[in-house]
């Protein structure tokens, strides 16, 4: 059945639910689910203390519910299941997720789907900082996976990210695939400062024809001209993007500048920039 938690009020203190998943709860009662252990702040309390905890319908599926703003480590390591957030949710969102699904309707803060190995994350409002990318001291972020996010993004989107893909639906500020490692980035709208700085190998798309000027300051000056490029890769993630329902579009007929660097790194990554004549 499907579990639902929600958030008997809304929180000041910053609330930890790292190990509360679908493949943790299934199968516990209700009264087993209420007395498992979380942090609120300095302290451990019983997850039924800060949640109401129900259960509805014949899923198998964890639904989150009200303003988590302040609620931090949903979907840590998930493996497998259903999680859906209805509202907004807090740093750390999917981190180190290895599969099954996650679904925001709201907007998420920083860290989402940090050094994830799996499964797909989707948030239909913006995302903070940090998107998929590697915590402070390791070596990859994104290790395969799928991130799709509807709205906006902040810095860093990517960091040091080996495989998977990441859609950003509108803006990101600066440093988005900063020193990538491999992997795929699309960006709908503008970007920031330093794009791809430290690329190792893989892909950014930048998509918007509106912004390509813009997109093209924002490349640092290690990134050398190779000319057009219509990729048939493009138009297949084209045709993926669209059956996801997702807003990113990219017209199978698209052209491209494409931009190898960084070649203080070797030169082997590419940026992809929608040709303004189209």
């Amino acid at each position: 059945m499907t579990l639902r938690l929600r958030l008997l009020s809304t929180a000041k203190i910053p609330i930890c639910v790292e190990g509360i998943l679908p493949e943790t709860t299934i199968g516990l009662s209700l009264t087993e689910t209420a007395k498992l252990e979380i942090g609120h702040g300095n302290r451990t309390v019983e997850l039924g203390q800060l949640f109401d905890v129900s259960k509805a319908g014949m899923s198998d599926e964890l639904y989150w519910e009200g303003d988590l703003r302040s609620v931090h480590w949903i979907g840590k390591g998930m493996s497998t299941g259903k999680l859906v957030i209805e509202g907004h949710a807090g740093r750390h969102l999917g981190s180190q997720m290895r599969g099954g699904s996650i679904r925001v309707t709201g907007n998420v803060s920083d860290f989402v789907g940090c050094e994830m190995q799996g499964g797909t994350i989707q948030i239909h409002g913006n995302a903070g900082d940090w998107v998929g990318a590697a915590y402070p001291g390791s070596k990859s972020g994104t290790d395969r996976g799928t991130i799709l996010v509807m709205g906006n993004a902040g810095r860093g989107v990517g960091f040091a990210m080996r495989r998977g893909l990441i859609c950003i639906g509108g803006e990101t500020q600066r440093l988005a695939g900063w020193n990538m490692l491999g992997g795929t980035v699309v960006i709908g709208g503008k970007t920031g400062v330093m794009t791809g700085k430290g690329m190792v190998r893989g892909t950014i798309i930048l998509k918007s024809a509106e912004h390509s000027a813009a997109n093209h300051l924002s490349l640092p000056p290690t990134f050398s001209h190779g000319g057009l490029f219509q990729g048939v890769f493009v138009s297949a993630m084209a045709q993926w993007l669209k059956k996801q329902q997702y807003p990113i579009e990219l017209p199978h007929d698209s052209r491209y500048q494409l931009f190898h660097g960084d070649q203080l790194k070797g030169g082997r990554g590419e940026i992809l920039i929608a040709a303004q004549d189209r």
